[in-house]
């Protein structure tokens, strides 16, 4: 403030105080700020090959990165407009960066770039610039015209995935059971099989059952000879950097055809399931395959059993039964 007193000659005065500067000493107010890119897919427990809610805290996972394929032309940060109730924020000065874990910068822009809008509460990075498969958080940093200056970090990191699921463990399909303790069969029944027959295996959940409208109806109201049920358990798929979104299953006549049942989602992404088609013959073999989709979109190769053979027996009149079958390896 400016005061200023005058007097006259005997004495008498007057005071005028004016307002002439306003120290601005707080900075501009943080706001949030993220990145505008999906999360990661839930992770899997190995144990069971069941789904970890996306923000659980189990089994070593915690909430979930945001993640962005590596083809991905670019990836937006955005926030909300800084406010400064003194002189105001110096959007020339903005800069906006993506760190490392050591906090060190990979990229940088800066409010004068085009690519970012101050105003507008967004920075656009190119995608192919970025590091793979490394966490990035991304921080604002704002001033106000006399240097008051504010820094805000985003609590969950950007993964930029360049990777396809793998499937874990030994990377085997058991065929002829859903249980990852029991081992795996070289032959099964063509028909008569029951669908509670298989899922009653002491396993926690249910497997899905698989297959066309018509056979999974007649296979669940019981053994019947117009089906064929086959049973397959694998070890959970991983990715580390996007999490797991889907797994599908499969059940072809060779490795690498699915032209009986055609690659079908199973719910929940758990490790088994219990596939059923039409009866086949006696003699044929069938594989069931499995592949996986990862939270940006990647499918992982597909991976099959090593084949189950289908024997019939006494009383099924689709073959010819002459008292002996022998089980061999599909191999």
């Amino acid at each position: 403030w400016v005061t200023v007193t005058a007097r006259n000659a005997v004495g008498l005065g007057t005071t005028v105080s004016v307002p002439l500067l306003l120290p601005d000493v707080r900075a501009p107010t943080p706001t949030p700020l993220w990145f505008e890119a999906p999360r990661s897919a839930p992770a899997v427990r190995a144990a069971s090959g069941a789904a970890v809610a996306t923000d659980a805290v189990a089994d070593g996972v915690g909430p979930s990165n945001h993640v962005v394929a590596a083809d991905e032309a670019s990836i937006d940060v955005a926030w909300e407009p800084f406010e400064d109730d003194g002189v105001g924020v110096d959007a020339a000065g903005v800069l906006v960066a993506l760190i490392d874990a050591l906090g060190q910068p990979v990229a940088t822009l800066t409010g004068a770039d085009s690519a970012v809008s101050v105003a507008g509460g967004r920075a656009t990075f190119d995608v192919s610039s970025l590091p793979t498969r490394v966490p990035l958080w991304a921080t604002v940093e704002v001033a106000d015209d006399v240097d008051n200056d504010v820094s805000v970090t985003s609590r969950a990191a950007l993964v930029v995935d360049d990777t396809a699921p793998e499937i874990g463990g030994d990377g085997v399909v058991r065929e002829g059971t859903i249980s990852p303790l029991a081992a795996e069969l070289d032959c099964l029944p063509r028909s008569g099989v029951t669908v509670p027959s298989i899922t009653d295996e002491g396993v926690d959940d249910a497997a899905p059952v698989i297959g066309g409208a018509a056979s999974v109806a007649a296979a669940l109201a019981g053994g019947t000879n117009a089906t064929t049920v086959v049973a397959a358990t694998w070890p959970p798929f991983v990715d580390a950097d996007s999490g797991i979104a889907s797994v599908e299953v499969a059940l072809g006549s060779s490795p690498g055809a699915d032209d009986i049942v055609p690659f079908s989602v199973v719910a929940g992404a758990v490790n088994r399931a219990v596939l059923v088609a039409p009866a086949r013959k006696e003699g044929a073999v069938v594989y069931v395959g499995v592949r996986a989709t990862n939270g940006v979109g990647a499918v992982s190769a597909a991976t099959w059993g090593d084949g189950v053979r289908m024997l019939c027996g006494a009383g099924d009149g689709a073959c010819v039964y002459d008292g002996v079958f022998l089980c061999t390896a599909a191999r």
